[in-house]
């Protein structure tokens, strides 16, 4: 018995240490080597930092060493956009001009079959370095012994990381991505220009808009004879295909008879009220491919409605038949527009581009009038102009 409590006090007394024994996978003398992906992750820290500090002597050692001993089929140790920022600052240009004219769309897929770097703020810093860096990076690359070709390349480049980016810069750098083409046809850059700097987009397939305008109408002698010349408003709808457009509008105004016609066998009196609508149907097509002015010229029927108004119907029954139409005839005229907004964003709903605008528009139309056997004698013309705004929204396709 003296035994077993002697044994049983000394299993109490090292109890803590017979279950505290250290897993040999865990122990520190023992433990695991670093990932290659924890070793990328160190050298894109010591990136990090140097960038910050502006150290180009160091930053071009790790740098060298991160993309001997990782780029391959199997990582990708830095984004294309970080590795370019990185040959900016340290006027490494010959890789950078390189990596770009191979740029295609096989490698951009390989890309996504790499193993990505963890995230972490290495562009963010990289592009604040180039940013407040910009003027002796530029004066660097003026001062460099490569191609004018290439030199206006890079300041194109460096023009694609100004933060913020916004529609209207998008507007800038196209504008001199564009510049760049012209001046240099055939560039072993244009691939990537037109897929990864420039971003325009045309007017393709299906758009729908409204507008609403007033104005003043002129009719000839034969027509105001009879019907008082007044200003004019209406409304619209506007359906479009590419730069084709199917106009459905009508023209209000509110008038009064000049002098006595006899409708049937009703005299519809001098002073009253008249309501005229001008319906019309027409087609119009964009001469200008540009973004802000617009010039169209439009081609469709139309027609002169006549009839008393709605409350001299209601306090004399006998007006409610009259009415006094024309034929369908032709209409003519031209559209000037200017746009104030139009911006164009993805559309995940229906997968694509699309563009919404609002507008404002001078129109002037020519329309003759027939009326009528009995009413021949008010055949004439209606000039009309207008100002109104339009807005609507409408499909985009990449223009490379």
């Amino acid at each position: 018995m003296k035994r077993f409590l002697q044994c049983l006090f000394m299993i109490l007394l090292f109890q803590n240490s017979i279950y505290s024994q250290t897993d040999p996978l865990y122990n520190s003398d023992n433990s695991l080597p670093s990932s290659n992906l924890e070793v990328i992750t160190k050298y894109r820290s010591l990136l990090m930092d140097n960038a910050i500090i502006d150290n180009k002597v160091d930053g071009k050692r790790y740098f060298y060493e991160l993309i001997q001993k990782f780029d391959n089929n199997n990582y990708l140790p830095l984004y294309p956009a970080e590795k370019w920022i990185i040959c900016l600052w340290l006027g490494e240009y010959g890789i950078l001009i390189s990596e770009i004219s191979n740029m295609d769309s096989a490698e951009v897929v390989r890309m996504q079959y790499k193993i990505n770097p963890v995230e972490d703020q290495l562009y963010k810093i990289l592009t604040q370095t180039l940013l407040k860096n910009k003027e002796k990076i530029i004066d660097n690359i003026s001062n460099s012994v490569i191609k004018p070709e290439d030199k206006d390349f890079l300041n194109l480049i460096i023009k694609t990381y100004n933060l913020p980016v916004d529609n209207k810069y998008q507007e800038t750098l196209n504008n001199a991505a564009n510049s760049y083409l012209e001046e240099y046809p055939g560039s072993n850059f244009e691939n990537y220009i037109r897929n990864f700097v420039r971003y325009e987009y045309a007017v393709k397939g299906f758009s729908w808009g409204v507008e609403v305008f007033t104005g003043a109408g002129l009719s000839s002698q034969e027509i105001s004879n009879y019907f008082k010349n007044e200003g004019i408003f209406g409304t619209g709808f506007i359906w479009g295909i590419n730069r084709f457009q199917l106009n459905t509008r009508v023209i209000l105004l509110f008038s009064e008879l000049k002098q006595d016609v006899t409708v049937g066998s009703y005299i519809w009196k001098k002073g009253e009220g008249v309501e005229t609508a001008l319906p019309e149907i027409s087609l119009s097509y964009d001469l200008l491919k540009n973004d802000r002015i617009s010039l169209t010229p439009i081609a469709g029927i139309a027609w002169y409605l006549a009839t008393p108004t709605s409350e001299d119907k209601q306090k004399n029954s006998e007006l409610k038949e009259i009415k006094i139409n024309s034929k369908a005839s032709p209409i003519v005229g031209i559209d000037f527009g200017w746009e104030f907004f139009k911006r164009s964003n993805y559309n995940y709903a229906y997968r694509k581009q699309i563009f919404s605008y609002y507008s404002c528009n001078l129109r002037y139309t020519f329309q003759p009038v027939y009326f009528s056997d009995n009413y021949d004698r008010m055949n004439g013309l209606v000039h009309s102009i207008s100002i109104g705004v339009k807005f609507g929204f409408g499909g985009l396709k990449r223009v490379y």
